[in-house]
């Protein structure tokens, strides 16, 4: 008895070299209603090495191939452990579960089940809000890749780099992304450069004072309004708009050096 193939949930819309250090990377677009609670249902893409499962690849450093030199790559770090106290080890602070989307999502790829990209499966895209690196940094594909994304009539994205400071690689991309920047020192620098950043910020720091607008979709927002909005509805992130700062909270979150605005 013949099995009916499984109907693909995306497509391929780049294979080729990583534009952070030359090796196999694939950008895949899931045009399905993701089912994750704070960004809503928005179109997800995921970056990976096409020739590496992403857990390995964070294991031994292949992971740079998509997400250069993000700090939250597991490496030797001052983190605080679940109660509070302040540990140094091997951490990874990425918030992405490795064992979920981009595990099944490089397992589809590797059956062959995600096709190249094409009008009908761009045609999908029309009026939905496309979220440029579900998992990985944007600029790890060439902006040529992403246009036809960019262009089939979405209604609007959201998108973040911590490759902001890569003077070869990010100038297209200012007004069109959020600069991730981890303490005020890189977010100064990244404004005065024209990016609007998505800041973490410290205990002692306030939004006036560092320029930004309070995350929808964060816990002190629910706790001063009442409710969250979740990325879908909310359309801050597109690069444009707003900077937007939300308190360091979780395991790997450690108060970072600071300057006053005012």
């Amino acid at each position: 008895m013949k099995t009916r193939k499984k109907q693909a949930t995306g497509f391929v819309f780049y294979a080729g070299p990583s534009q952070l250090d030359g090796k196999p990377i694939i950008g895949v677009c899931l045009v399905g209603r993701s089912s994750n609670k704070k960004t809503g249902g928005m179109v997800q893409t995921y970056i990976m090495r096409s020739d590496v499962h992403p857990v390995e690849a964070v294991d031994n450093g292949d992971d740079s191939s998509i997400c250069g030199k993000c700090p939250h790559r597991k490496v030797l770090r001052y983190y605080l452990d679940k109660n509070g106290k302040i540990k140094y080890g091997i951490k990874r602070t990425c918030y992405v579960n490795l064992g979920h989307g981009p595990s099944a999502v490089f397992r589809a790829y590797s059956k062959g089940n995600y096709p190249p990209i094409d009008q009908e499966w761009l045609d999908k895209l029309n009026g939905r809000k496309l979220r440029l690196g579900t998992y990985g940094d944007p600029l790890a594909i060439p902006e040529s890749a992403w246009s036809p994304l960019i262009n089939a009539g979405i209604s609007g994205h959201t998108g973040y780099t911590h490759q902001w400071s890569n003077d070869i690689l990010s100038g297209p991309w200012i007004g069109k992304i959020m600069a991730s920047v981890d303490n005020a020192l890189e977010r100064v620098r990244a404004q005065s450069q024209g990016w609007r950043t998505f800041s973490v910020i410290n205990s002692d720091e306030t939004h006036a004072q560092t320029q930004s607008a309070m995350c929808p979709g964060s816990g002190e927002y629910k706790a001063k309004t009442g409710k969250l909005v979740q990325c879908e509805r909310c359309g801050l992130c597109n690069g444009a708009k707003a900077s937007v700062a939300i308190q360091g909270h979780g395991i790997g979150w450690v108060d970072s050096p600071r300057i006053n605005l005012l």
